[in-house]
């Protein structure tokens, strides 16, 4: 990432304490805690349901981005949100029976 960031001259500093404190929670809530909960959880419920609900990562993070940063995904985000959550019940179905 710092290589693109040096390559398109983003920029890598003064940014406000606002959006530091922004950067911060983002780092310790997604990284640290969600990929703990991942391995904790591929326990419980199996390595194919567990790999499948991270495809939920995405309609997830697009609901996040419209209540906490007044953005809405494009219409085109919608079906895929549909297809994300019917393959989610596939596989919890398929892995539910004997």
């Amino acid at each position: 990432m710092l290589v693109v960031c040096v390559t398109t001259g983003s920029a890598l500093g003064g940014y406000d304490g606002d959006n530091w404190a922004k950067i911060v929670a983002l780092t310790v809530s997604a990284q640290l805690l969600g990929h703990s909960l991942l391995n904790r959880v591929v326990r419980g419920l199996g390595a194919a349901t567990t790999s499948t609900a991270v495809l939920l990562e995405t309609p997830i993070a697009a609901l996040v981005a419209a209540i906490w940063l007044d953005q809405t995904p494009p219409c085109a985000a919608y079906p895929a949100v549909l297809v994300i959550l019917a393959g989610l019940a596939l596989v919890i179905s398929a892995d539910r029976k004997p």
